[in-house]
């Protein structure tokens, strides 16, 4: 079932202009995509380790480091 969302004309157009950038199909396409990436934790938060190939979600890396700290 599909929803209806409300944006600004410049919200809009700025999405219009993503989807063409990020290759996505549609809307839903592109804002599963954007939230996706949000989801991710920052690659500098990893501090020495930035260059591993490992990609966590924000749960994931606090899930850890809360591990590690003993919390």
């Amino acid at each position: 079932m599909s929803k209806t969302i409300s944006v600004s004309q410049i919200t809009w157009k700025k999405l219009k202009d993503l989807i063409k950038e990020e290759k996505a199909r549609d809307f839903d396409h592109l804002i599963n995509i954007l939230l996706e990436r949000a989801q991710q934790v920052q690659k500098s938060m990893f501090g020495v380790d930035a260059n591993l190939k490992i990609k966590f979600t924000q749960e994931e890396h606090e899930e850890i480091t809360r591990d590690s700290h003993g919390m």
